[in-house]
């Protein structure tokens, strides 16, 4: 048998099937592998960049702000950019207070061969000048988060920024990404599958289609266990991206889900959302 992982996170589901012993090694205990520098490094930006995409996904909606803070004038050290940003948020967080929203932010902070700046995922609700004020040390860009409600492109450029910096043992940032104790992670469903379904085609529900371009299959480093990773959309933010006719929309969805509905009736994952 094999288990299949499903997340649901702002109405877009992260799903994973995985075995639960390596081909061939039906019933024995695998022994561990000994992967490469690289094959772990891989698979921990991999799983980093997910689950980051999953916080993101679970915690805000469009209209939220990626916020990017920059300096003026002289370029401060790292262990300095890191105390104007520890004052920074109770500063944030006040004004929100005050304003009647919950702060809650995910905080990157990037400076390899780059001008240092900061990278915060907060609500919206405030202006671009109270913003400003508060941070104090220069420039802000604000960016609003997309309306298709899908931040996976915005996890892989942040996990992406900090992929180096972490890793070294001297650097003053040593986390990918820092985050307010108010961001919540969704619960994972989990449930026995056969292990052929590994293999097969993962099969959207109803009213989803699968990404295509998110379905990847890999082997776990240590553990040889084959595992697949995909995500499953909207249909209606497929319409979004897409613009096609009623007789294409109908001829998608009958594509996509018709034949899994035809083998498994009505039968859907019973998510509480």
């Amino acid at each position: 048998m094999a288990i299949k992982e499903t997340i649901m996170a702002g109405g877009i589901i992260f799903g994973r099937m995985m075995q639960r012993s390596p081909v061939g090694h039906k019933g024995k205990r695998a022994g561990r592998a000994n992967p490469t520098i690289e094959e772990v490094q891989r698979n921990n930006d991999r799983y980093a960049e997910r689950d980051l995409a999953i916080k993101l996904c679970h915690n805000y909606i469009p209209g939220d702000i990626h916020l990017t803070s920059t300096y003026g004038g002289i370029e401060p050290s790292a262990e300095v950019a890191k105390r104007h940003v520890t004052n920074f948020l109770p500063r944030l967080k006040r004004l929100y207070e005050k304003a009647g929203i919950t702060f809650k932010y995910i905080l990157v902070t990037e400076y390899l061969n780059k001008r240092i700046h900061h990278h915060l995922i907060i609500p919206k609700g405030l202006s671009r000048e109270e913003i400003e004020a508060a941070w104090g040390q220069g420039s802000i860009f604000m960016s609003p988060l997309y309306k298709d409600k899908d931040y996976r492109e915005l996890a892989h450029y942040l996990i992406k920024e900090t992929s180096k910096t972490f890793r070294d043992p001297e650097a003053t940032f040593r986390k990918r990404y820092t985050c307010s104790r108010n961001i919540e992670t969704p619960p994972v469903y989990r449930e026995l599958i056969h292990d052929h379904e590994v293999e097969g085609e993962p099969e959207p529900i109803r009213g989803y289609y699968i990404d295509k371009d998110s379905v990847y299959r890999g082997e776990n480093p240590f553990t040889e266990r084959l595992y697949v990773e995909y995500i499953m959309l909207p249909i209606d933010i497929y319409h979004t991206r897409v613009r096609f006719n009623n007789k294409e929309k109908r001829k998608y969805k009958r594509e996509n889900y018709d034949n899994w509905l035809r083998k498994n009736g009505e039968r859907q994952i019973v998510i509480d959302i």
